[in-house]
């Protein structure tokens, strides 16, 4: 009896002690799909996050390489060297006596070059979704409106800026973070951003006459980009987009306030990296 006492317990210890090894290689098997799961999970992500920033980078670089066909355009070109041979023989005229007609006829030239060069600029703003307008700002400082120019304000004080930004820049193209509300556009600043206000990319490039290699100054290019619209092919209602900047914050986002406060709070804890929320 005792016998059979002693292997009903040894078989109910084996039992016990297999369930308690299925058990933990249960866990194990669990935590491992878990684990590759979430490695899955963050991969996936990061290569559509990835592939997203490459879009969004080319579509900046064909705003970028646009700019810069323009500037350099021989059509352009010629009509900028007009420009500013009109721009040179009415300084050269001044207020003389019986110059009258010579001076209209050069101003009329000079307006007429900017008008030829605005048609280069407006089928660019069209054919891009992203762009909301466009301008030109000659040498001496006049805005000339590209497509859809004349339903936005440009401060002075901001028009100065950036032709002065893009100016240091001295040929390459500038970006700056800007806000419009109720059809004026702002310098942004951080926290500074007014409710229901707009975020707006400005992108200035300035131009030089290349006749003769002078180099003088041709005037600046100035188109303003809708991050919203460039966003909108690649963002979904899980899949959103946050534009963070070092200096100005947060300066473009698809998402919700509590979800904003929610994302940053989750980005500046590295523990989180993996985190499948994100």
């Amino acid at each position: 009896m005792k016998i059979k006492e002693s292997i009903g317990r040894e078989i109910i210890a084996l039992i016990v002690t297999v369930m308690a090894v299925m058990f933990f290689l249960s866990l194990l098997m669990i935590k491992r799909i878990e684990y590759t799961y979430q490695n899955y999970v963050y991969d996936t992500k990061t290569d559509l996050l990835n592939s997203s920033i490459h879009s969004v980078e080319s579509e900046l670089e064909k705003i970028e390489n646009t700019t810069y066909r323009i500037l350099t355009d021989s059509d352009v070109q010629r009509e900028i060297s007009l420009w500013l041979e009109a721009e040179e023989r009415l300084q050269e005229l001044g207020d003389k006596p019986g110059t009258s007609k010579e001076r209209l006829e050069n101003q009329k030239q000079k307006a007429d070059s900017m008008r030829q060069l605005i048609q280069k600029v407006d089928p660019v703003i069209t054919a891009d979704q992203s762009l909301v307008t466009g301008f030109f700002i000659s040498p001496d400082g006049y805005r000339y409106n590209g497509y859809g120019g004349g339903a936005l304000q440009i401060p002075l004080s901001l028009q100065e800026e950036i032709e002065k930004r893009a100016k240091e820049q001295d040929g390459d193209l500038v970006y700056l973070v800007c806000w419009q509300k109720n059809g004026v556009l702002q310098m942004g600043y951080p926290g500074q951003r007014e409710e229901n206000a707009q975020t707006r990319l400005v992108l200035a490039r300035t131009m030089r006459e290349k006749k003769s290699l002078t180099l003088a100054h041709g005037g600046t290019l100035i188109l303003v980009l809708d991050p919203a619209r460039l966003s909108n092919g690649y963002t979904t209602a899980s899949h959103k987009m946050l534009i963070e900047d070092p200096e100005q914050g947060v300066i473009f986002t698809t998402l919700l306030q509590a979800e904003e406060q929610d994302f940053l709070a989750w980005e500046h804890n590295p523990e989180n990296i993996k985190d499948s929320r994100y």
